[in-house]
């Protein structure tokens, strides 16, 4: 009874915190301020419980759900928990809850390509500067 009360009084809706979030962050780029509402818009569209949902009640376990139904591959699900991380870390330094819930979550294995090392080329018998390269085997000449 006393704890429900103290958690409503102390804490914000999920909604509220991404909104406070996001004006904090004001002065960062256009791109990370664009990522961040989407990541948050489609965890609350695919469950609109989150929106209402008091941050401090927010569980690892309600974390890893809403990630799970919210993105369907490793690498979104990576970046959701990424920046459901950073809005529960936000609410936290705020006093709105007591802990991230997300951090708390194990992040997805995410697979690397293969690729091998990017090839460099010369010119004039130099390394161009956006390619260089550190061993001289692994340099070709221009074409």
């Amino acid at each position: 009874g006393g704890e429900a009360l103290a958690d409503r009084e102390t804490s914000v809706p999920f909604s509220q915190a991404v909104r406070a979030s996001l004006e904090a962050r004001k002065h960062r780029r256009p791109r990370t301020l664009q990522e961040i509402r989407y990541m948050a818009a489609r965890m609350m569209k695919k469950c609109p419980e989150l929106a209402r949902k008091q941050v401090r009640s927010i569980t690892p376990e309600d974390c890893e759900r809403y990630l799970r139904k919210s993105f369907s591959t490793p690498r979104q699900r990576h970046k959701g928990r990424l920046i459901l991380s950073g809005i529960l870390n936000f609410s936290l330094k705020r006093g709105w809850c007591r802990r991230n819930a997300a951090f708390l979550v194990p992040p997805p294995i995410l697979r690397e390509n293969a690729s091998g090392p990017f090839p460099c080329t010369r010119q004039n018998g130099f390394s161009t500067p956006r390619n260089s390269c550190s061993t001289e085997h692994a340099c070709r000449p221009a074409p």
